[in-house]
């Protein structure tokens, strides 16, 4: 995995660029420029926090993709990390946990399964959620609050739990969905089809 503990620029000169790390440290003074393209982690240890941003991470409108082929490697983001775009795309069938994380932009769940790394911690995704075939999204066991301003089109798998489920857009659902409690759709136009 990489630390950074000065300033990393991946944003200059056209920053479209993609950058990919087993996992990233960003130490307290320590800056990352993300890309307005791809970054990708691909994860370095089993069930252990591949996303560390401890200093500052600038987004610059770009994803961050957890991506691994590995049926064995689990990957944590760490509590309060913020994103723009992120998808996940996992071979582990535990696939990646979060862990009170907020997303600007959207959520797309391509292969693997999204979760609480603890059932009562929270969720934002102001964007659009895509969970397509080989992905799902939350437990039953998720009892903490997550908010989804965007449609979620669920084309996987979609759980939502015992906690507050808002769905301030609605679904979309054209696979597996499955409630354990309430939701509640609070947009204008918000739908469940």
């Amino acid at each position: 995995g990489a630390t950074i503990g000065g300033t990393l620029n991946c944003y200059g000169n056209g920053g479209g660029k993609a950058a990919s790390f087993g996992s990233l440290t960003i130490a307290s003074g320590g800056t990352y420029l993300a890309t307005s393209g791809t970054t990708t982690i691909t994860g370095t240890t089993n069930a252990a926090y591949a996303w560390i941003p401890t200093g500052t991470f600038t987004h610059n409108k770009g994803k961050v993709k957890f991506l691994t082929e590995s049926t064995d490697m689990e990957m944590w983001i760490t509590s309060g990390s913020k994103f723009y775009d992120v998808e996940i795309d996992s071979a582990d069938p535990a696939g990646v946990y979060f862990y009170a994380n907020e997303i600007y932009g959207d959520l797309t769940v391509t292969d693997g399964q999204f979760q609480a790394y603890t059932s009562s911690t929270t969720l934002i995704v102001h964007g659009n959620t895509y969970v397509e075939a080989d992905g799902t999204l939350l437990t039953l066991a998720q009892s903490g609050t997550v908010t989804f301003h965007g449609l979620i089109t669920n084309k996987g798998t979609l759980y939502s739990g015992t906690g507050t489920n808002n769905f301030n857009s609605g679904v979309r659902n054209l696979g597996t969905f499955t409630s354990n409690d309430t939701l509640t759709i609070g947009g204008t136009g918000g739908i469940l089809e």
